[in-house]
């Protein structure tokens, strides 16, 4: 298995991905110049409806479709 976990199943990349919807475990501070997230640990995990793009080859899709236990 890769280190992301991840493979584009159009090109078998497996390093480098971009998720357009996560969810976010974790301390996040709101204050008027925006959310700050990187401040204390957390966790973050795919959302059910995700679509990832593939950054060597900019397929598009399902996030289930890129798990590399699927292709």
């Amino acid at each position: 298995m890769s280190a992301t976990g991840f493979k584009c199943p159009k090109c078998g990349q497996t390093e480098y991905f971009t998720a357009f919807a996560v969810v976010l475990y974790g301390p996040t501070f709101i204050h008027p110049d925006g959310w700050n997230y990187f401040n204390g640990a957390c966790d973050v995990e795919l959302a059910p409806d995700a679509i990832m793009r593939c950054e060597a080859c900019e397929y598009e899709g399902g996030s289930d479709e890129f798990e590399e236990e699927a292709c």
